[in-house]
């Protein structure tokens, strides 16, 4: 059982449908191929396209644990 679904994610809707990370059938792969599906596309149809990676570091390291339940269970993670 993915970490995702153990904790509540797909039965809460906490994962966002392009959401690649603890999806089943999602991985790096289907996420660089949706990536440049819709790069391609607007670049085809002269559209901007425009993409940005953020890697924040320590972000989760840095979340007081008490903020992480509070936000958890007002979204009915228990």
């Amino acid at each position: 059982m993915s970490k995702a679904k153990y904790c509540g994610l797909n039965t809460v809707k906490l994962a966002n449908a392009s959401q690649h990370a603890y999806q089943p059938g999602k991985s790096t792969d289907t996420a660089l191929y949706s990536l440049s599906f819709i790069l391609e596309k607007n670049v085809k149809a002269k559209e901007i396209a425009l993409a940005v990676f953020l890697d924040i570091e320590g972000a989760f390291d840095k979340v007081p644990i008490e903020a992480i339940v509070r936000a958890l269970e007002h979204r009915g993670v228990n």
